[in-house]
């Protein structure tokens, strides 16, 4: 069966589209801010700075704490148009 792979990809994009309107229309609160930890790395003779390194640390619990601050976020931002989304994606899947 052949899939219509605009579809597909158009419906994170109007999930994408619908949770930046819902933010908008909920006036919820900001997302959480990863820490700025300046951090440098040599490769070949170039010099690399990367100021969100800390956040490949898995084990470090600040790491942990932060993503479920965002997915926290998500959730809440995304709420409104939980429905929304469902119908799509069974309207896509049927």
């Amino acid at each position: 069966m052949k899939t219509p792979t605009t579809l597909i990809s158009a419906v994170p994009l109007a999930a994408a589209i619908a949770g930046s309107s819902l933010l908008a229309q909920s006036g919820s609160s900001n997302p959480p801010l990863a820490a700025k930890v300046p951090h440098t790395t040599q490769i070949h003779g170039y010099t690399l700075s990367d100021d969100y390194f800390w956040l490949r640390q898995k084990a470090n619990p600040d790491v942990t704490k932060y993503l479920e601050a965002e997915n926290a976020y998500t959730e809440e931002v995304m709420r409104p148009g939980k429905s929304d989304r469902k119908s799509i994606i069974v309207e896509v899947a049927g």
